[in-house]
């Protein structure tokens, strides 16, 4: 195993956690300290954490894959986001703003 199938393994373990971490916050609430009891971590915490740590895994494999945030397609992508939370708001599926 070279040095880039590593960081790829690590990418793919970080993006798991971030997963984890939004299922936790989905099921209990960005603001719940479980499994934290009296720590004052959150789920909210928890995330943001985990974030860090995927984009740090991401930095690690700038030089190994040549990879930048392509402006264009982040607004592609945002916009197409946009269109299907407004496809599920029509639909009664999704409510409010938050």
């Amino acid at each position: 195993m070279n040095r880039q199938q590593h960081l790829l393994i690590k990418l793919s373990e970080e993006c798991n956690e971030v997963g984890k971490a939004v299922s936790k916050a989905l099921l209990f609430g960005l603001d719940d300290g479980y499994p934290y009891p009296g720590t004052g971590r959150t789920n909210l915490d928890d995330l943001k954490h985990e974030l860090n740590d995927l984009f740090a895994v991401v930095e690690m494999l700038y030089p190994e894959i040549e990879w930048k945030i392509d402006g264009g397609e982040v607004r592609v992508k945002k916009a197409k986001v946009e269109r299907f939370m407004n496809h599920a708001q029509q639909r009664g599926i999704l409510n409010g703003n938050k």
